[in-house]
């Protein structure tokens, strides 16, 4: 997860759908078939955690994911969902807030411009 930056396209058995887990993260080429890309990239802060519960991910990607790549998805990808992706939630762990291609298909080019 540390080595993970936005723009990164990456993929992992059952990232996608209503998995609770998932496998080892694969870094991909962006022009090869991948699962998601990494729009931005985050540590939690003791704020963080303790709001987990009644704001979730969600926000702290809202704030971290530039307005104009959220504009662009909106505008090319519309089937794309924002989601994060973490280890533990413990004050200092990192995070990643991803596009995830939707069901079970994959994107093959890179979203951001």
């Amino acid at each position: 997860m540390a080595d993970l930056e936005p723009g990164d396209c990456i993929s992992a058995e059952g990232l996608q759908g209503d998995a609770e887990s998932f496998g080892t993260i694969t870094q991909k080429d962006c022009s090869e078939a991948h699962h998601a890309e990494v729009l931005a990239v985050g540590t939690l802060s003791e704020r963080d955690v303790d709001s987990l519960e009644t704001l979730g991910f969600t926000t702290r990607c809202d704030i971290l994911v530039p307005p104009d790549v959220r504009r662009y998805l909106r505008a090319h990808t519309r089937s794309v969902d924002q989601l994060t992706i973490h280890q533990r939630a413990e004050v200092g762990e990192a995070f990643a807030c991803l596009a995830v291609a939707p069901g079970m298909t994959s994107f093959y080019t890179p979203l951001m411009p």
